[in-house]
């Protein structure tokens, strides 16, 4: 077999890395089709910032920003990190936390006689007790922070952030003035992946992979497909088999 000249080599072997560098992005977008206010990742190494469908769930912990902002969490070192995944639950302090752990700023102690509570577009926060059931109580207001750059918020999981110098100065105010959006109870953001394109471009680039293998002589016997393809192959096949037949 005729030899490869090794600069010819080295060049598919960049374009390899690209194509799984890129194939990475879209199975994590593809990952996240269901996880609340989760942002798709662009090849470009920065994220599609559009708003999700809001949709009904009826549950009175889930928040919605219909507009611009983030909700603020108090991590565990005192720092601030931001996320659009309004679905919230009641530590054992009674404390809104995100599933993280991590609790909403401003925090609000719910008591545990509470047997209603509700939130305003606004962001005001009240609740009925069972000792005063004729008469909520305001515990105070959420508050959003927005910021002029997104794309200089650094993640540190699927759907939060903490904010770096390109960011730009924080904007933090009540729902609905100074460009932050209003909160909507009973709501969640879904995530803005769109799973057609997603696919279409997991099926285009593996396709392209391994064409680019076997031009350079990899031996496809070893690895068929490129990184976690395969596991997304599994993964699909094993939740179509799950779902309910019709």
């Amino acid at each position: 077999m005729r030899s490869r000249p090794a600069g010819s080599v080295t060049r598919a072997v960049e374009i390899l890395d690209d194509i799984e560098r890129r194939l990475a992005l879209h199975l994590e977008n593809v990952r996240h089709l269901d996880t609340p206010g989760y942002r798709r990742q662009l090849p470009s190494g920065s994220r599609c910032w559009q708003a999700g469908v809001i949709e009904r769930t009826q549950r009175p912990l889930d928040i919605a920003i219909s507009g611009e902002g983030f909700f603020s969490l108090t991590r565990h070192d005192g720092t601030s990190a931001y996320t659009r995944n309004g679905h919230f639950l009641l530590d054992p302090n009674g404390r809104l936390t995100a599933p993280s752990g991590d609790p909403l700023a401003p925090g609000f102690v719910i008591p545990q006689n509470t047997v209603a509570i509700g939130i305003g577009v606004d962001g005001t926060f009240s609740i009925t007790t069972t000792d005063a059931p004729d008469c909520p109580q305001v515990l105070g207001r959420l508050t959003l922070t927005r910021f002029p750059n997104a794309d200089g918020l650094r993640a540190i999981s699927p759907t939060t952030f903490v904010a770096t110098a390109a960011a730009g100065r924080s904007i933090e105010g009540k729902p609905g003035e100074n460009g932050l959006g209003e909160v909507q109870q009973n709501f969640l953001e879904r995530s803005n992946v769109e799973p057609t394109p997603e696919l279409v471009a997991i099926h285009e680039l593996t396709q392209r992979w391994r064409w680019i293998s076997q031009m350079v002589g990899i031996d496809a016997g070893v690895q068929l497909d490129p990184p976690g393809v395969a596991q997304f192959e599994l993964e699909r096949s094993l939740t179509d088999a799950a779902a309910p037949r019709r």
